[in-house]
């Protein structure tokens, strides 16, 4: 036998198990106490002398199988080993020493010698129920794995013990792990063995997705072995004062969890909650604090991860016996009653409790009683009223948000002295991803779904790009719920994937996240002829847009930066405008998907704040908030060369990293939306271009060179398009092609009447001759249309010579 498994002093142990598992054990135990239970019973009401015999020989085998079941039990018991002891066990190689029970059991039935039979690990390992769940989770059936890892691997194969503990040492180091589990020699096997690569590669899974699960599972079997240690006494109730308004109002937080379990890992929170604890030990006038992060970063479950350690005992003994009682501003400040009535009725409930001694004050909203600005719906100024109490020996928890502290407490440097801020940031995506797994084991336990690894990513991937009013955890939990509803109701398979979640997300932010159908391939490969249905004469501006779109849509484009962004440069009338509608309707899906902006109501350094929010009143910005409502969409900035330039330096950062930080601290992304910007700049220098019979294309350094010259847009600003596109005016023919698409479009308005107009070569020609301007391009055709061709219609439906069918032939004279 292996002398790494001797050394790790599980051996004898395991050889037991095998025998008589544990489990078993307990069984047989449970069985045999309820049996003499029942036999002394029975034996009592009887007065049978054998059956109590009989109960007292069960009785016998109840404590030998107790006995054996915690003997058993501390033989399995996972040993700490120091720093010093893990150092000296590596230098010595016997590594061995840091195995733990669960690890011993797996490696026993494959290590002969100083090697690792393959073929044996492989059979074995993956018919244990942690490695189906393993497998399970990344949505690979257990039995096809298994099936193809041994016709992969030979019999004889083999690695050595040694290369497998040192890597499964380094994998556990690097987990902050300071033993070696069942779950680090699986991965370590992985690293080692190409085969096993290739095998999960062809199964759709990564490393990544593999070592996730495997942590998965391994924080799972951790949290079955916790057990906190509750040590509230029978007098923890009696060992404050009476709080008879407080219990009226507010929520008992502490005893609410009695019977409420929250998940008890704090990922990226940690550090936080440690902190908060000691921030309110810290003495009289010290022990206040301010929780500050955006809704639904994570307060409330810092505030329940405390209140579970206060209910366990697990905290500094000054917190130990506390209760925390959590009250809304809102509930204090709604309702008909007066300012002092209101500074009366919170002065009362702070007083209480005071009083009591052993209450944790936690104030939702803590901002709206700090509140010095006049004429507030839902605040008040209670600021003289609180400023005793938060130099006492109360504590006080406030949650706010940043723009709540910045305009409050971050104004009043007597708060800031006596209430210590702490800022919740938003968790990593590793982070929300680990949260997220501890919710969906909880949500399959509710639902009877199962979430594969994969639909968890897709959550997190897809909330943290496409929703912006939320920040994560919340938005990715949300998601979470959503799908597991979608899943429960409409779809027949118990198992959520990948494909639901995108079906959710695309639903919630009508982005198209999903695989791209038949339908929709034949849209994006056919762009340009689709496209040109609509915009006449710009090939050069349909076929960038086109290429752009289907790089979007394909998932090759840069993942930070906008869809595209192109400046359009041309005369007015030739098309711009139109090409931008036309591109929303086909691949956004509506008009309305434009966000338009003019920007000549930005012409001035003060409209900063109309477009990206004031940090002084709180409000966002136009741009802003239309982004984070609409983050799928095209923005459209019309007559670009009229706003302000710093206003233009703005749109460096949006267009290079497709971020914009507002006034308000948040960034707003941009990642998917089309930025199309207008500009009328340079327009005479491209008509005269045209005049001498040359193509605008060809001196678009020319033109662009004058536009800097000019000082009307920089180089660098120019540099961050993905496309300057120059349309150029329109020729005759043209014209007639547009004056054609207009009139179609009349008749697409006619026929709910059933009337057409017959379009002829001489009719278009006429439209043209009549509505044409050079200035204005072929903008006044439509006010031509509807000056003389709608009115003609009106009025033959008015006096009754057009009637419903008719198809109307109008003849040229008649629109005069």
């Amino acid at each position: 036998m292996n002398d790494y498994l001797k050394q790790s002093g599980y051996l004898g142990a395991a050889h037991l198990e095998k025998i008589f598992p544990r489990q078993i054990t307990a069984v047989m135990t449970t069985v045999c106490l309820v049996a003499v239970l029942a036999c002394a019973v029975i034996a009592v009401i009887l007065g049978s002398k054998s059956l109590f015999t009989v109960a007292l020989l069960l009785l016998v085998l109840f404590y030998f199988l107790a006995a054996y079941f915690l003997f058993t039990n501390f033989l399995q018991e996972d040993r700490s080993l120091s720093a010093n002891e893990i150092a000296e066990a590596r230098a010595a190689k016997k590594l061995g020493m840091i195995l733990n029970f669960s690890a011993v059991q797996v490696l026993e039935t494959s290590v002969q010698g100083n090697t690792l039979k393959l073929y044996d690990f492989f059979n074995h390992t993956f018919k244990l129920p942690e490695f189906v769940w393993i497998l399970r989770r990344l949505n690979i059936l257990p039995q096809d794995f298994q099936k193809r890892v041994l016709m992969s691997c030979d019999t004889n194969s083999t690695m050595l013990m040694t290369d497998v503990l040192e890597t499964a040492w380094q994998i556990a180091l690097s987990a902050n792990h300071l033993n070696i589990s069942e779950y680090e020699i699986l991965a370590a096997v992985y690293e080692l063995d190409k085969n096993f690569q290739k095998v999960l590669f062809s199964f759709e899974a990564e490393q990544k997705d593999f070592f996730e699960v495997i942590y998965w599972r391994r924080r799972k079997d951790l949290e079955t072995k916790i057990r906190r240690l509750d040590i509230k006494g029978i007098g923890k109730d009696w060992s404050g004062g009476y709080t008879v308004q407080l219990d009226e109002t507010a929520t008992d937080i502490t005893a609410a969890l009695e019977t409420r379990r929250v998940p008890s890992h704090l990922y990226g929170q940690s550090a936080n909650l440690e902190l908060l604890q000691r921030m309110l030990v810290r003495g009289a006038g010290s022990s206040n604090v301010v929780l500050v992060g955006p809704p639904g970063v994570g307060k409330h479950h810092l505030i329940d991860a405390l209140a579970e350690l206060i209910n366990s005992g697990q905290t500094f003994p000054s917190l130990r016996y506390m209760r925390l009682l959590q009250i809304d501003s809102s509930s204090l400040i709604a309702g008909t009653l007066s300012p002092n009535q209101i500074l009366s009725k919170i002065g009362a409930l702070f007083m209480e409790a005071y009083a009591a001694g052993n209450v944790i004050l936690v104030v939702n909203d803590i901002d709206a009683l700090l509140d010095s600005g006049r004429d507030a719906v839902g605040r008040v100024n209670a600021t003289e009223a609180l400023l005793r109490f938060f130099q006492s020996s109360l504590h006080i928890i406030g949650l706010t948000t940043p723009s709540g502290y910045q305009n409050t407490i971050g104004r009043n440097p007597m708060l800031q002295k006596l209430i210590a801020k702490l800022e919740l940031d938003e968790p990593t995506n590793a982070e929300t991803l680990m949260i997220l797994q501890d919710h969906a084991v909880q949500l399959e336990r509710d639902s009877g779904l199962f979430f594969t690894h994969q639909a968890l990513q897709q959550i997190v991937l897809l909330a943290g790009k496409l929703i912006q009013n939320l920040p994560n955890p919340e938005k990715s939990l949300e998601v979470l719920s959503e799908t597991a509803v979608y899943v429960a109701v409409d779809i027949s398979s118990r198992i959520v994937l990948p494909e639901h979640v995108q079906h959710v997300v695309a639903e919630k932010t009508k982005v198209p996240v999903e695989k791209i159908s038949m339908g929709e391939k034949d849209k994006l490969l056919n762009l340009e002829e689709i496209l040109h249905r609509r915009i006449i004469g710009q090939d050069e501006a349909v076929r960038e847009l086109a290429d752009s779109l289907r790089r979007a849509r394909s998932g090759i484009r840069s993942e930070k930066k906008p869809i595209g962004s192109f400046l359009f440069l041309g005369p007015t009338g030739v098309g711009k405008t139109e090409t931008t509608k036309a591109l929303a309707e086909t691949y956004f899906g509506d008009y309305s998907k434009i966000l338009r902006f003019d920007m000549s109501e930005f012409q001035e350094i003060h409209a900063l704040n109309r477009l990206i929010g004031d940090a002084d009143t709180g409000t966002g910005g136009l741009l802003t908030e239309q982004v984070v409502a609409n983050p799928f969409s095209l923005v459209l900035l019309d007559e670009l060369e009229k706003a302000h330039p710093k206003i233009l330096d703005l749109f460096l950062q949006v267009l290079d990293d497709g971020i914009l930080t507002d006034f308000l601290g948040r960034k707003i992304s941009f990642i998917n939306t089309m930025i199309i910007a207008t500009s009328n700049a340079g327009s005479e220098m491209i008509r005269n271009i045209v005049k001498e019979g040359n193509d605008p294309q060809a001196f678009r350094e020319q033109i662009l060179g004058s536009l800097q010259s000019q000082n009307i847009f920089r180089p660098e600003f120019l540099n961050r398009f993905d496309g300057v596109v120059i349309f150029k005016p329109l020729s005759p023919e043209d014209l007639l092609r547009v004056a054609g698409l207009l009139l179609a479009e009349l008749n697409s308005r006619l026929a709910e009447k059933e009337i057409q107009v017959e379009i002829t070569d001489e009719l278009c020609q006429t439209v043209v001759s009549g509505g044409y301007q050079p200035e204005f391009g072929a903008r006044p055709l439509r006010r031509y249309i509807q000056e003389h061709l709608e009115n003609f219609v009106a009025r033959g439906l008015i006096d009754g010579s057009i009637k419903k069918g008719d198809t109307i032939r109008i003849d040229p004279g008649q629109l005069s």
